[in-house]
């Protein structure tokens, strides 16, 4: 059994994260109040990943170019952000790493890594369609032996390109492969859905990363919850993520995790703005940026939240008091 220690605002939260991380079969064994506020719990779990509050989180990516120290500084730069108007290029260009697609290194494998239905298979074929576009012949490996059809779907799509495909059942086989290409033509390797918080399955697609000697590149959709995109987008992170791609902000409302998780200092190598695949993926420019985080921004509803409670109580306090005259005249009729 391992011992983690979670430290959140309130019990509520740091038990519901406990809940979330570990499961239901977490066991907590201790809690105590913390002098600077907020809650500590000491938990017992088998087979647990590190569990880390939102500025633990944020530390766990790459430096950004200006520190950014905890989760509040994230909502401030994000806000900031939305409203800056003219000056939002300003801040892209202090706090935004761009790596772009046309300056990837194939001189070692690219992996492709990420969740599972979150673009992994679509930004391969991509790749190798640029790729190919570049007069470059590349070699596409996958290593997905969990989702039905995944091999089918990629030969289709290597035939289209006139692209090598093969298959890589295990770690060795894997080595065995990239070692024989020998850096001669690019190298992509497609990778299974990683549950995040899945340590058997990290650990797998680590030791994948570390016998290709491969840079690893997370694909992750925009519309999460922000809070839960960067606990996310930090395990990836941890497991060697260099750089991120952002898919699905063509169906998406919110963009404001991946965004937080670009201000927190993770590289970006793309935009899929369609599932179209020669012109879906993008390069990231501060105007393409922008258009995506302020059209997710502006698709809030635009009636404030806390209005529709306050009429709702308004309305409801309205129809007890008529409810209390009314009563209050019937019994004065029976009185009578």
């Amino acid at each position: 059994m391992d011992i983690q220690f979670v430290y959140e605002k309130s019990m509520s939260a740091a038990v519901r994260k406990v809940r979330d991380f570990c499961g239901e079969n977490a066991l907590i064994l201790s809690s105590r109040l913390l002098e600077g506020g907020g809650v500590e719990l000491t938990v017992g779990v088998e087979n647990a990943l590190d569990i880390k509050s939102n500025d633990l989180v944020i530390s766990e990516m790459k430096a950004s170019k200006k520190e950014i120290s905890n989760d509040r500084d994230l909502d401030d730069l994000y806000h900031e952000y939305i409203s800056s108007g003219e000056s939002s290029e300003e801040i892209f260009e202090n706090y935004i790493k761009v790596q772009s697609l046309h300056k990837i290194d194939f001189t070692q494998p690219v992996m492709v890594c990420g969740m599972p239905g979150s673009g992994k298979t679509l930004t391969v074929t991509r790749l190798a369609t640029r790729c190919v576009q570049e007069g470059l012949t590349p070699i596409v490996i996958t290593t997905d032996t969990e989702r039905a059809g995944a091999f089918e779907q990629l030969t289709k799509c290597m035939n289209l390109l006139k692209v090598t495909l093969l298959f890589a059942e295990d770690p060795e086989r894997l080595a065995f492969l990239c070692q024989q290409n020998g850096g001669k033509r690019p190298v992509i390797i497609d990778t299974a859905g990683v549950a995040p918080f899945d340590k058997t399955a990290l650990d797998y697609l680590k030791n994948l990363q570390e016998v290709s000697k491969s840079k690893l590149t997370l694909v992750h959709p925009a519309g999460e919850i922000p809070s839960t995109t960067l606990e996310i987008v930090a395990v990836f992170c941890r497991v060697g993520a260099q750089r991120m791609i952002i898919s699905k902000t063509d169906c998406s409302r919110c963009s404001e995790g991946v965004t937080k998780a670009a201000f927190a200092g993770v590289p970006l190598a793309g935009v899929s703005v369609s599932n179209r695949l020669i012109d879906g993926l993008i390069e990231v420019t501060s105007k393409n940026f922008q258009q995506i985080v302020f059209r997710s921004s502006q698709n809030r509803p635009l009636t404030d939240l806390n209005n529709i409670e306050k009429d709702m109580l308004k309305k409801n306090i309205q129809i007890k008091m008529n409810n209390t005259v009314l009563s209050q005249h019937i019994a004065a009729q029976r009185r009578v």
